[in-house]
């Protein structure tokens, strides 16, 4: 899928955006490749009713600003880890090269960061709490392969959110040494480093992967849509976004904006969402909420498992 990112990307006229956006597949790549869990078969989306009925109808998922995530610390917490792991290894690399990328390593891109959220499990009384309408909601199954090709053309990855610490601090010592061979070769080269504004960083990549051990229980996953900013209003490359159109919604007192993906063409058909189950949320009537969510189900072309969720028999 990486190389049909790039050949895509590449057909055309080579200008400096897209030259910069081809170095961007290939970093994401290579920091995708250092998440080494392979998915389960099933990734679980927790929602409301309202939800599931948005999902299924529109063949659409929200990708919701970042900004906006439940747990708002979680960028902060990743430039902790890598600020901790970029001192270690200022003091420890005797060549200096580190400390000669220490502006570009540190810096925070400007960006625009939409994600939404899975979770290995449909049987955790803290994800429906949190996101299933506190267990009257739904929790909706998807196949993680087809929804990776499903957003193939986005260049959007799936990501296992890394809790343990030892691990996280792993990952930003392997990115960190990662960007700093690169740098080194490219100014032994060209006789400079990257510009701070277009170079796309290992390391940035590396702070979307790290969350805080306390939300080890969600098991998340996520696919992570990352829009780099080209001015002062907060607006993306139009190159990059294509037809991606941002639309909003409320968060608590907040605006939200989000991005409703797969985007369909007009006039084209909708491809239907990989779903392959649903579970009723515990706190529903079992009996009611399974023959209506299988009805709903079936009018629109998914004849997949419907099930009540486990938890029922022991939160109430």
């Amino acid at each position: 899928m990486v190389a049909a990112r790039l050949l895509r990307l590449l057909s055309g006229d080579l200008t400096h955006s897209r030259t910069e956006r081809a170095l961007d597949i290939v970093r994401r790549a290579t920091i995708h490749a250092m998440n080494v869990h392979a998915p389960p078969p099933t990734l679980w989306h927790y929602t409301d009713a309202q939800g599931f009925l948005g999902i299924v109808t529109s063949s659409l998922l929200r990708f919701g600003d970042a900004r906006f995530l439940n747990d708002r610390s979680e960028r902060v917490y990743g430039e902790r880890i890598i600020s901790e792991v970029l001192s270690e290894e200022v003091t420890a690399d005797t060549t200096g090269n580190t400390a000669a990328c220490h502006t570009l390593l540190s810096a925070t891109l400007p960006d625009r960061l939409f994600v939404c959220s899975f979770s290995e499990t449909s049987e955790a009384i803290s994800q429906w709490q949190r996101y299933g309408a506190d267990g009257f909601g739904y929790c909706l199954g998807f196949d993680p392969r087809r929804l990776d090709d499903l957003f193939d053309e986005y260049d959007i990855f799936l990501k296992a959110m890394v809790y343990d610490v030892h691990e996280q601090r792993e990952l930003a010592r392997k990115a960190i040494r990662m960007q700093v061979a690169a740098e080194t070769k490219r100014k032994a080269a060209n006789g400079f480093m990257s510009d701070v504004l277009f170079a796309d960083t290992e390391i940035d990549h590396a702070k979307l992967l790290m969350k805080n051990p306390s939300f080890r229980d969600e098991k998340e996953w996520r696919c992570i849509l990352r829009l780099l900013i080209q001015n002062e209003q907060g607006e993306a490359d139009g190159e990059q976004t294509g037809n991606l159109r941002e639309e909003y919604c409320p968060r608590g007192s907040y605006i939200k904006p989000f991005l409703a993906l797969p985007h369909h063409h007009q006039g084209a058909p909708r491809n239907k969402l990989p779903i392959v189950g649903v579970v009723c949320g515990p706190k529903l009537d079992g009996d009611l909420s399974i023959a209506t969510a299988r009805r709903f189900l079936r009018s629109h072309g998914y004849d997949v498992s419907v099930l009540r969720s486990e938890l029922a028999d022991v939160w109430r």
